[in-house]
């Protein structure tokens, strides 16, 4: 009898230690829509752990503190919505917000002489050139299926300002302007007024997440990628890591890239079903960088935002200085895509391409000394980092509800989180943060009885 009662009892103890292992919520990934998502949660009381692939929280949220005697954003730069919830945030946790639109003046180079414009002279200059204008009264008729790339072909356009276009929208956008739907790009520019290009000027994007939800950082494990998910028990679900510990929950919510998703490095038992299938595979997610550069001085115009280039690789470059102390560094960033944010990985082209964007630079702002300014540069390829391995996505071809799908809980166990699933704000920090705001909401929800 003693045998047995004690049998009894340590059975029953391992039962009550099964079920204090089992948490109410496990977060996959620590970028800002996993960590804010655990946030929430704790704050009603659920258990929460996160997993994190890599060995840093912040996902595509990064800094520098090297290059310049300010913070460098490496990752998400801007806030692009000024009446959104991040942006609150953001100020809650004390962040001086400018409006680049009133502070600042975005350049174009001329197309038919080695000289700069501003952006408003240039559409003005050349109205043959402005796609917006084209569009305008035609709108309604126009497809999502059709790219930008499709419709500067059909204005017979293509040949003269392709590359320009390829600069402008197709680097903003993250990928080539074959694949990004010009009523894509629209629809989002709804949204958005100029004022909405804002950033912050005292601290980062990273020092902001870190100060909104430092309470939870403490429930990440790093360096512990998810390889498996079977939800097939509807009791609780086995989330395996590449190590092969396992971890139980009554939910998941997954907050990977959608890269992770397209290269099945995660095994969900049963398979995901199809509509969800089909918005991982349709989802574009492109290939971006960005290289920043210190000089030793300024040589451009205190109000210098970015310019457009018509011709060159480095098509897109700001002001990343722009508003800060003028005590501070003097840096400039370019964002790459595609094929040019992989060649850049080679130090030696990366060299030479520097050099011949710095030779264009010396002519646009008529100053030969420009390379000899140039005192240090990093890049940062978010393609070539493991568990990332892209920039952002894009407005999809084919515009149909793949987002929704992809955001739609799934048997209210697994919900799935990330700027992918935001159906107009993808690619944005902000749209990252609602996607973690919409998700809280339907865990909370589907836990109500």
């Amino acid at each position: 009898m003693e045998l047995n009662q004690q049998l009894n009892n340590l059975s029953l103890q391992q039962q009550q230690q099964q079920e204090e292992d089992i948490y109410d919520v496990i977060v996959i990934g620590s970028g800002i829509s996993g960590l804010a998502t655990a946030h929430n949660l704790v704050k009603n009381n659920y258990k929460v752990k996160i997993l994190e692939a890599r060995s840093v929280y912040g996902g595509r949220i990064s800094k520098n503190e090297n290059l310049a005697n300010f913070a460098v954003e490496t990752g998400g730069e801007e806030i692009h919505l000024r009446k959104s919830a991040y942006f609150q945030l953001a100020k809650d946790m004390g962040a001086d917000i400018i409006s680049e639109i009133s502070h600042s003046i975005y350049f174009v180079e001329h197309p038919e002489k080695e000289e700069m414009i501003t952006e408003d002279d240039f559409f003005e200059q050349f109205p043959q050139y402005d796609i917006w204008d084209m569009t305008e009264k035609e709108y309604d008729q126009l497809s999502f299926d059709v790219s930008i790339k499709d419709y500067l072909e059909e204005k017979k356009i293509y040949s003269k300002c392709g590359k320009f276009y390829q600069n402008l929208l197709g680097t903003e956008n993250g990928t080539q302007l074959s694949k990004i739907s010009w009523k894509g790009v629209q629809e989002y520019d709804k949204l958005v007024e100029k004022s909405d290009h804002s950033m912050i000027t005292n601290m980062s994007h990273y020092d902001v997440i870190t100060k909104a939800f430092g309470d939870v950082l403490p429930l990440i494990q790093y360096s512990s990628p998810v390889s498996k998910i079977d939800y097939s028990d509807e009791k609780s679900i086995k989330i395996t890591i590449k190590d092969g510990r396992t971890f139980y929950s009554k939910q998941v919510l997954i907050t990977v890239t959608i890269s992770q998703l397209k290269n099945n490095s995660i095994e969900f038992i049963p398979s995901l079903p199809q509509n969800k299938l089909d918005a991982i595979k349709t989802i574009n997610f492109g290939i971006s960088g960005k290289l920043q550069y210190r000089f030793k001085e300024r040589f451009w115009p205190e109000n210098f935002n970015s310019i457009i280039l018509w011709d060159h690789d480095f098509g897109m470059t700001w002001n990343s200085s722009l508003c800060k102390d003028r005590s501070k560094s003097n840096v400039l960033t370019t964002l790459l895509v595609e094929e040019v944010a992989i060649k850049v990985e080679d130090e030696q082209i990366r060299k030479e391409l520097i050099s011949t964007f710095l030779k264009k630079l010396a002519k646009l702002f008529k100053n030969d000394k420009i390379p000899e300014l140039l005192e240090d540069h990093i890049y940062t390829g978010y393609s070539t980092k493991e568990y990332i391995e892209g920039g952002y996505t894009t407005p999809t071809l084919h515009w149909t509800k793949e987002r929704q799908d992809l955001a739609e809980p799934l048997q209210n166990r697994l919900f799935f989180g990330g700027e992918a699933t935001s159906i107009l704000n993808h690619s944005t920090i902000h749209g990252a943060y609602e996607s973690a705001l919409v998700q809280t909401e339907n865990i909370l929800l589907s836990n109500k009885k």
